[in-house]
């Protein structure tokens, strides 16, 4: 094993993590965990990781990556909902309420409506009508103040594209939401998953006026419930995801009112993805892998169970070029994969290495402080050095770097990285010794992952893992 310093590689990556989970980052393991593909441009991929929001424009060829200061002030510590519009727009609804940009990502605000100021639980994209939008919010009851979870939901509807946001119903009471959707076939048909105000029953709501009134369903059996998807031709049909002792994928056939299982996990099943012929199921956690379920075409309420992939799933979406798949990059060596089919190999997507800032010129992002904090991680070096005041770091070029300037920048500004004997991690004095230690840290484990990665077997030209 390489050492350096004296340490070994394992011991300098363990220290530079713990230190920069105690830094501005939210110190969550880097891993995308929901992917969203444009309808009207497949190339556009949108993703959701502990990050932040990552995003390629050319089927996965590059990445993007987009910082949460960029669409929520502080850091965020869960996984805000994202969707995609009909005009491009990408939504982020989380602890802050709703954030919205134009397709190109460069220009997040809140918008108007309803939703500002709201905790944001979950929201889904109309897939029929995509200026159409739904999301579900947590209130507060007979003036009280807000709880945390939520005892009570509303949910708010865009048709402009997320823009502006009204109430589309009376607030459900007794209710700790968690997802909601909308069926593909139906714009009217809505439901909306979650718990009783004490967490004892499996709640799914249904409405067929597009929120005015709802239907209470209990689903027999203990945890949280998630909506998986609905049947793209049948608003009837919808599957649902449970996390309690045993992981359950289960289907109703009578709008919520009846389930049957499909299949059970020994972990969370995170993953699902349901084929766009709606006849096939791919469905995953981190522990079971992958399982393909096929509809019966004799009959097509029952189905046949395949195990076929062993990779950490971290997510699943379907579409027209194959099964995309969010993993463990370091167990299985891509963060995000694609299959053509569910059944060959997965070819890497992205890793996390390759990850670069987005470039806004026209209208610079708040992303460049907490690039230095997160590309460490990714086990990027980023030419950081820490800024004079609270430790904090920016991409600095060492000839020309102005100390009374803002930490604040452009993520997508090219900036000359520092002379540092090929480290790349120069430090400049600092005010407090936390911080000099973790510049050191960060240097050596930059260091050690270069060392790594000339025979790890995550390097590039090895990938194509997914078996």
């Amino acid at each position: 094993m390489h050492r350096f310093l004296g340490l070994s590689s394992a011991a300098i990556v363990a220290a530079a993590i713990t230190l920069l989970s105690n830094a501005k980052a939210n110190g969550r393991f880097p891993t995308a965990n929901q992917l969203v593909i444009d309808p009207a441009d497949p190339a556009r991929i949108v993703v959701r990781a502990t990050i932040g929001v990552l995003m390629s424009t050319d089927s996965g060829a590059h990445w993007s990556w987009i910082c949460e200061s960029a669409y929520s002030s502080p850091v965020l510590l869960d996984d805000p909902a994202i969707g995609l519009t009909a005009d491009g727009s990408i939504l982020v609804g989380g602890t802050n309420g709703m954030a919205r940009s134009p397709k190109d990502a460069c220009s997040f605000a809140a918008p108007t409506g309803v939703l500002v100021g709201q905790k944001v639980i979950d929201l889904a994209v109309d897939p029929a009508h995509r200026a159409h939008a739904v999301a579900i919010y947590g209130v507060a009851t007979d003036g009280g103040a807000r709880s945390d979870p939520p005892i009570a939901a509303a949910i708010a509807g865009s048709i402009d594209n997320g823009a502006t946001w009204a109430d589309v119903g009376p607030v459900i009471e007794d209710f700790t939401p968690f997802t909601v959707d909308v069926a593909p076939s139906n714009p009217s048909v809505l439901y909306a998953s979650g718990l009783d105000a004490v967490a004892v029953h499996q709640l799914l709501f249904r409405s067929d006026d597009a929120g005015k009134t709802w239907k209470r369903n209990v689903i027999a059996g203990a945890g949280n419930v998630y909506i998986a998807a609905i049947d793209p031709f049948t608003p009837d049909t919808i599957y649902v995801r449970t996390d309690s002792d045993q992981s359950r994928l289960m289907v109703s056939d009578d709008g919520g009112a009846t389930f049957r299982e499909l299949l059970v996990g020994t972990d969370l099943l995170v993953g699902f993805a349901l084929s766009p012929d709606g006849q096939q199921i791919a469905a995953g956690s981190m522990g079971d892998g992958v399982s393909l379920l096929t509809r019966s075409a004799a009959d097509g309420g029952v189905w046949t169970t395949e195990k076929i992939r062993p990779f950490n799933v971290a997510c699943l979406t379907w579409a027209v070029a194959g099964l995309y798949g969010c993993s463990n990059e370091q167990r299985d060596g891509f963060a995000i994969g694609l299959s053509a089919d569910g059944r060959q190999n997965f070819s890497a997507l992205l890793q996390m290495p390759d990850l670069t800032p987005l470039a806004c010129p026209a209208n610079p992002q708040r992303c460049a402080a907490d690039w230095c904090t997160v590309a460490p991680t990714l086990m990027i070096d980023a030419g950081c050095a820490p800024g004079l005041a609270s430790g904090d770091a920016r991409p600095s070029d060492a000839a020309t770097a102005d100390t009374s300037a803002s930490p604040i920048a452009d993520a997508g500004t090219a900036q000359a990285p520092m002379s540092s004997g090929g480290c790349g991690c120069r430090f400049a004095p600092v005010l407090n010794q936390r911080g000099s230690a973790l510049g050191v840290l960060l240097c050596a484990f930059v260091v050690a992952w270069r060392r790594l990665k000339r025979t790890s077997i995550f390097a590039r030209n090895g990938m194509a893992r997914g078996s």
